[in-house]
C-alpha cells in the first residue's frame, strides 16, 4: 500500500508517494512535513528496472554518478550510482512536475542514497524558474542569523551544526 507525505522547503510544497518503508528512511525530512496541498512536483517511488534511455552526459564524484538522459518519449532520465552499483532512476517528465524514482528490486540496499539524490535533483529542478537556489549545506539559526556550512559529502558540515 503507497502513503503520501507532504514537505515545504523554501515555501515551495512537494509530495513523496511510496511504500511505508521506504517513507520511513525520509526522517531527515522531518522538520519539513506539512498538510496536503498543491504540490510544485511529486515524486512516485516503485521497485522496477532500468528504463530504456539515451546516456546525453554524466557526473562523477567521489566514487559518486549521476547519469543525465532521456528516452524516446523525452522524459528526463537521472541514474544514481554509487561506487559501481546501481541505486535507482529518477524519471520525469519536460516540466519536473510529475517524476518517478524506481529502486532496481535486486539492490534495495541503496534506496536512501537514490531517494536523497532524487529529492534533490527534482527540487533543484523543479524550481529553478522559481527564485529557489540549492545548496549542499548544513543550516544553522543564531540570535536571527542563518550560518551555513557548505562542502562535499563527509566533511562535517551536520556535526559542526550539531555543535
Amino acid at each position: 500500500m503507497t502513503h503520501e507525505a507532504y514537505y515545504t522547503v523554501a515555501g515551495h510544497r512537494f509530495c513523496v508517494e511510496g511504500e511505508s518503508e521506504v517513507l520511513a528512511l525520509m526522517d531527515n525530512y522531518a522538520p519539513f512535513g506539512c498538510e496536503a496541498g498543491e504540490t510544485i512536483t511529486t515524486l512516485h517511488i516503485a521497485s522496477g528496472q532500468a528504463p530504456t534511455y539515451q546516456e546525453e552526459m554524466r557526473q562523477e564524484d567521489e566514487g559518486q554518478t549521476i547519469i543525465c538522459g532521456r528516452t524516446d518519449n523525452d522524459e528526463r532520465v537521472f541514474g544514481f550510482m554509487l561506487a559501481d552499483s546501481t541505486a535507482g532512476w529518477l524519471v520525469s517528465d519536460a516540466d519536473y512536475c510529475d517524476a518517478q524514482l524506481i529502486i532496481p528490486s535486486d539492490n534495495r540496499r541503496l534506496t536512501k542514497f537514490a531517494l536523497d539524490n532524487a529529492l534533490m535533483v527534482l527540487y533543484a529542478l523543479a524550481t529553478a524558474d522559481k527564485q529557489t537556489v540549492l545548496f549542499h549545506a548544513a543550516v544553522v539559526s543564531c540570535q536571527g542569523r542563518g550560518y551555513m556550512f557548505l562542502g562535499p559529502s563527509g566533511t562535517g558540515k551536520s556535526t559542526h551544526a550539531r555543535l
